[in-house]
């Protein structure tokens, strides 16, 4: 009798992290040479990540390659690990095909939200959507402050797999880090949707100093995986 692991039964998830990991370790091959020149715009990451729409640099491919890239070792952890642990009952549920739909879908609504969000920023300080940091005045940074950056990561597709989650298993209890107690789903998604809509418009982190977190993204996220969850829902009840 042959058994069957977790990503036998699961090869989107299983694919979607060997891609990441592989753009990772190129990444880090590839990039080390520029690490110490300051040649930043060389880098895959700034090649393949997300620029603002309106900046010289923004390319229409970068849409999709973003949420391929990470930033570090720990970044692209926890967001494989906050895949694997949700995405697989996710992908069981729904089958690959759908699953994979639905991955990609979050992942283009984060990227839209983000862009939104730095378009309004772009215009307040600019009073136009054309961005060029090479002509910014001192005033226009000062308004900016670095809020305009390059995205990269798979929070904004994830965070639609964790609404999607919340809506299907509300009642399912997780476990969270560095809380002994379980917590039930719809709440523990919940609050993390609610606190990136706080630190969105606050602009900082829940650490005190400066914030490189795309929180608009992951609100585009789960707002794109509750409307297509809301959609699919119509011929099935929640699981649990």
């Amino acid at each position: 009798m042959r058994r069957l692991s977790i990503f036998t039964e699961t090869p989107v998830i299983k694919n979607i992290i060997i891609i990441n990991v592989i753009m990772f370790v190129l990444m880090f091959i590839y990039d080390n040479q520029f690490a110490y020149t300051g040649e930043f715009e060389k880098t895959l990451n700034y090649k393949l990540g997300l620029h603002y729409f309106g900046s010289p640099d923004f390319r229409p491919w970068q849409i999709v390659t973003h949420f391929f890239m990470h930033a570090s070792v720990s970044h692209i952890f926890f967001n494989m690990f906050s895949l694997f642990s949700l995405g697989v009952i996710l992908e069981k549920v729904w089958g690959a095909k759908r699953f994979l739909i639905f991955y990609l879908i979050c992942g283009l609504g984060a990227a839209l939200m983000h862009e939104l969000a730095q378009a309004f920023q772009v215009y307040q300080a600019c009073q136009s959507f054309i961005y060029n940091p090479d002509t910014l005045t001192a005033l226009q940074k000062v308004k900016l402050n670095g809020t305009i950056s390059v995205a990269v990561g798979a929070s904004g597709a994830i965070f639609g797999v964790f609404a999607a989650f919340a809506l299907l298993f509300p009642n399912q209890e997780l476990f969270i880090f560095f809380i002994p107690i379980p917590i039930k789903a719809k709440y523990v998604i919940g609050a993390l949707v609610c606190i990136d809509f706080y630190l969105g418009f606050k602009g900082t982190s829940l650490f005190g100093y400066g914030d490189n977190i795309a929180h608009f993204a992951h609100i585009g996220g789960a707002i794109t995986g509750f409307i297509m969850v809301q959609i699919w829902k119509r011929n099935r009840t929640t699981f649990w």
